[in-house]
């Protein structure tokens, strides 16, 4: 079969024509899973060609077509030559997005569905066979209504007039061995989840942020945006979120690290947190216990400062472990 198609209809009787009967383009803005905002208009006004792949992230040829998407991305200067590449996400989150992206190694911008406005713009294109790839020309004209196999793209962009351009910026995206999540505090009494990443890049991280957590059920358990302006290189940063509702989430965590390198460019780093928190601290303790005293990780006896791991020891026994954010 050419692809998937979302019709029992076309399942039985798919089409060979285009999967866009549009000629001329539809203006959009959508938002990708990194959090930069796209404008069609505005890359074909700034003189650009922009591909446009069409896909949804359980799709088989749509998961086979990454390679050859990749390969043509970088051919032709990673966004900064003379094509734009998008992709364009049907009925799927964020979160889903990025795992799609870690997953699979997809390379190009991507909105989803459901968070980023792809569902709008798929809607506008008519598209209901993945993946479909489009070429839209300067002038709003819809060049190749579907490139189909996505391998044709090697010709059909030398055939527009375009040419190959190195990659400004090489993509990278194994990330774990440089960052760590080192400890995670969730206090339901007052609505908070605190995180603890450690930077081991040696370099500064712009705007960091845990963009989503989700737990091994799959659940979302927390969401973020931008609060910092930066993390230092060799350092444990703690990142402080309100957390919706009281939660006991399933364990290993996965978390969405969002941050941006000395270049400013922005990349998502999927970590892992299999370690239970260090204290979940409930909505129904007791108020009769007493504090006996505050210590350090090397076991002494100090005051309470904040930004700094500490260990509260009360005397029913207790022992938990608080950092106060300031």
């Amino acid at each position: 079969m050419k692809r998937i198609l979302l019709s029992v209809f076309t399942l039985v009787t798919f089409s060979l024509n285009a999967q866009t009967n549009l000629t001329t383009a539809v203006d959009f803005t959508v938002t990708d899973v990194h959090g930069i905002t796209h404008n069609l208009f505005n890359y074909l006004d700034d003189g650009k060609h922009v591909i446009i792949d069409f896909f949804f992230t359980t799709c088989g040829p749509c998961i086979s077509s990454v390679p050859t998407l990749n390969q043509a991305y970088t051919d032709y200067g990673c966004n900064t030559g003379d094509v734009i590449f998008l992709s364009i996400d049907n009925g799927d989150s964020d979160p889903a997005v990025l795992q799609y992206e870690n997953d699979y190694g997809g390379l190009l911008p991507s909105a989803s569905g459901n968070d980023g406005g792809g569902n709008a713009v798929i809607s506008a294109y008519g598209i209901s066979a993945y993946p479909t790839v489009i070429l839209i020309h300067p002038d709003r004209t819809i060049l190749e209504q579907d490139i189909f196999p996505v391998s044709n793209i090697t010709t059909a962009l030398p055939n527009a007039g375009l040419n190959m351009a190195s990659c400004a910026v090489t993509p990278t995206w194994d990330c774990t061995d440089s960052l760590e999540v080192t400890d995670v505090i969730i206090d339901n009494a007052n609505l908070t989840m605190n995180i603890a990443i450690y930077n081991g890049y040696n370099y500064f991280l712009n705007y960091p942020y845990v963009a989503f957590t989700i737990d091994a059920n799959g659940d979302t358990i927390q969401g973020g945006n931008i609060s910092l302006f930066g993390a230092f290189n060799f350092d444990t940063t703690w990142y402080n979120y309100s957390l919706s509702n009281v939660i006991s989430p399933a364990y290993p965590l996965t978390m969405y690290f969002v941050y941006s390198d000395g270049s400013l460019v922005t990349d998502t780093c999927i970590l892992t947190y299999n370690s239970t928190p260090t204290a979940i601290i409930g909505i129904n303790e007791s108020n009769n216990k007493k504090l006996i005293s505050i210590v350090n990780v090397l076991g002494r006896e100090i005051k309470e400062k904040s930004n700094t791991p500490l260990f509260y020891i009360y005397n029913d026994g207790t022992v938990e472990k608080k950092i106060i954010i300031e």
